[in-house]
């Protein structure tokens, strides 16, 4: 049973890396593909917020089928997300108009629930009864989200140089891999029968959609993720611009740079998976919380005039903050909802999560040009700062509802 989880957070952690792959890696390659369409390239950040719309638009999806318990098993829906990706990847790598790029970017926002909203809920089927290690096993596909998004971009960019369409089949090859792995996992269902999982699927209770607002931990930890995710995603466009503008970076030095941001937020998510699975929700969010609401106000510092290492230094240490932040986030969903429910309470994080791709770099942007990025940083400080408060209200233990 345990080669079988293993495996299973194996393939959803290589399912995230994929699905940030995707994402990531046609980033310094639009710019390219929309003058070569003799575009207007004000479309590029239109391409780029479209990915948003798929994700909103696939969890409702997703849910959906959910709440009608469709026939189609969860490893099916997987599948056919990733049968979406590679449709999204062929899009991009032929398509010859700004629509049709439009069509592929919000395709791949709608893939990704395959990996994040189906995947997340098979892992809260495949530990339903090893609650103590659910955190460390839903933290694999944080660390193959992170690792594809800080490997997409200069990967994307060294292909692109290669030839046109090289970017596209590494996708591809990935895609082939992805899919092996998803075709080969176990049904849960079938290697343990539990109070949640019936052996007849028939007298499972039905889902009643009323009944989600009845979980108080699920949305307390929904507000908690918004915060979190609004003020992350407004570090990413903004960061490069004061790079530049303080020390006069040019892209590559700026990406040396982010690794001091994205590396420590890898590994200080091991630990905060682990104080999930040790300690419980409440313990975990407050550690993890209160350390990124201190390093947002370290980061707005200016601390010496240009000093490279002392803006390397408190990078690091906002990392390690968002790392332990988003650790708890995904096994605290699971944790706060019956099982039948998950799938639903994974599709609200992710309706979070695009909300805070759109609007943290809208609110970065606007700040960072009107009022600095030490004042955007001290900002975005304030906004975790009161919705930290909500922690007090999260349940102590690991799990919050067993039934419903």
């Amino acid at each position: 049973m345990s080669r079988v989880k293993l495996f299973a957070a194996a393939v959803i952690g290589l399912a995230g890396f994929t699905d940030a792959i995707i994402f990531a890696i046609i980033i310094p390659i639009i710019p390219f593909i929309v003058h070569d369409l003799n575009a207007d390239e004000a479309l590029i950040g239109v391409l780029l917020a479209l990915y948003g719309l798929g994700v909103i638009l696939g969890s409702v999806f997703f849910g959906t089928m959910s709440i009608r318990k469709a026939s189609v098993s969860k490893r099916s829906q997987m599948i056919w997300a990733l049968v979406a990706s590679f449709a999204a990847t062929a899009l991009f790598a032929f398509g010859k108009s700004i629509w049709v790029l439009g069509v592929a970017r919000v395709l791949q926002g709608f893939a990704c629930n395959g990996a994040w909203v189906i995947g997340l809920s098979l892992m809260a089927d495949y530990y339903q009864d090893d609650q103590k290690n659910m955190g460390k096993a839903m933290n694999a596909i944080e660390i193959g989200y992170v690792s594809g998004q800080l490997l997409g971009p200069p990967i994307g960019g060294y292909l692109f140089t290669l030839n046109y369409y090289a970017p596209f089949a590494f996708c591809g090859a990935l895609i082939v891999l992805d899919l092996v792995g998803r075709l080969l996992l176990p049904d849960p269902v079938k290697l343990h029968v539990t109070e949640e999982t019936p052996e007849d699927p028939s007298k499972e209770s039905e889902i009643q959609v009323k009944d989600i607002f009845k979980f108080k931990a699920l949305w307390l930890v929904l507000f908690l993720a918004a915060a979190l995710y609004t003020a992350f995603n407004g570090i990413e466009p903004t960061l490069p611009l004061y790079l530049h503008a303080t020390f006069g970076f040019d892209s590559a030095q700026i990406g040396l740079m982010w690794m001091s941001l994205v590396l420590p937020q890898i590994a200080s998510s091991f630990v905060g998976a682990h104080l999930f699975d040790t300690y419980g929700m409440k313990t975990s969010f407050t550690v993890g919380y209160v350390t990124a609401c201190v390093a947002l106000f370290v980061v707005a510092i200016p601390g010496p005039t240009k000093n490279i290492a002392w803006t390397a230094c408190v990078l690091v240490f906002t990392g390690i903050g968002l790392g332990l932040g988003i650790a708890p986030i995904a096994p605290a969903i699971a944790a706060s909802v019956p099982l039948k429910y998950a799938t639903i309470g994974y599709c609200l994080m992710m309706v979070v999560f695009a909300t805070g791709m759109v609007a943290g770099p809208i609110m970065a942007s606007f700040m960072y040009q009107s009022i600095g990025w030490s004042y955007e940083m001290l900002v975005f400080g304030c906004i975790l700062t009161v919705s930290t408060v909500l922690v007090a209200w999260l349940p102590k233990g690991l799990q919050e509802n067993k039934t419903g």
